[in-house]
């Protein structure tokens, strides 16, 4: 087999090969030969089909894991901005208790005076 024939064309071609042998005598061993590549070529079918098989089942899972990831990106990016408003009320209300702080210190001074 060279190395641009593939395993599917090698069977048939050694097949084609015994065929025109005109005496026979190769035909027994040759056609020994041709059933152990087209077993072969079977097998390789059926590895095959299930590498496509699990291809297809890798794929499925890989999507699967792609709308897992995504939708935990889109929560924590919602956390986020939840977590982003709690320090800006934070925030205003730590102002507003220093506002209310200073008026009751003015309120004080002002009664002071008086």
């Amino acid at each position: 087999m060279t190395g641009h024939e593939t395993a599917l064309t090698w069977p048939r071609q050694l097949e084609k090969a015994i065929r025109k042998d005109p005496e026979g005598e190769v035909e027994w061993k040759g056609s020994n030969v041709v059933n152990k590549y087209k077993n072969i070529y079977r097998f390789n079918e059926k590895v095959q089909k299930r590498q496509c098989y699990n291809l297809k089942k890798n794929k499925n899972f890989d999507q699967k894991k792609q709308l897992i990831s995504t939708y935990v990106a889109s929560v924590i990016g919602a956390l986020q901005c939840l977590e982003q408003q709690l320090f800006y009320m934070m925030d205003q209300a730590e102002q507003s208790n220093t506002n209310s702080m200073i008026r009751v210190v003015g309120q004080l001074t002002n009664f002071i005076e008086f």
